[in-house]
């Protein structure tokens, strides 16, 4: 793939060197490919990042409850369905065939 060959030049460039600070990074990749022509690097700034917080909190409630009102457990999650024309999750805390599924409403918002 065409990243996996940009990653190894930028490996195999920084071998022998060392890179002291962040700001580094953007002449490093620049430089580590001269032919056909070095690469083009966009620098990122904070302001080119967006805060989702408000958007996620609006969307997702911080607690999923089942029909049975227990809150969903997060860390144990193993497999998570969603159906667009349903309003269900169906989720699973085990990947094996067996064990229960269990089925979480929701309300979809759209923005």
């Amino acid at each position: 793939m065409p990243a996996d060959s940009i990653h190894s030049v930028i490996e195999h460039f920084l071998r022998k060197r060392m890179v002291w600070a962040p700001s580094e990074w953007p002449t490093v990749i620049r430089m580590s490919r001269i032919e056909p022509e070095p690469y083009n690097v966009i620098e990122m700034q904070c302001s080119n990042f967006l805060n989702w917080v408000l958007i996620q909190n609006a969307l997702v409630p911080n607690t999923l409850r089942d029909g049975n009102n227990e809150p969903l457990k997060w860390m144990k999650l193993r497999s998570v369905a969603m159906d667009k024309s349903s309003d269900e999750l169906l989720v699973r805390y085990s990947l094996q065939d067996s064990e229960q599924i269990v089925k979480l409403h929701f309300i979809l918002i759209s923005i």
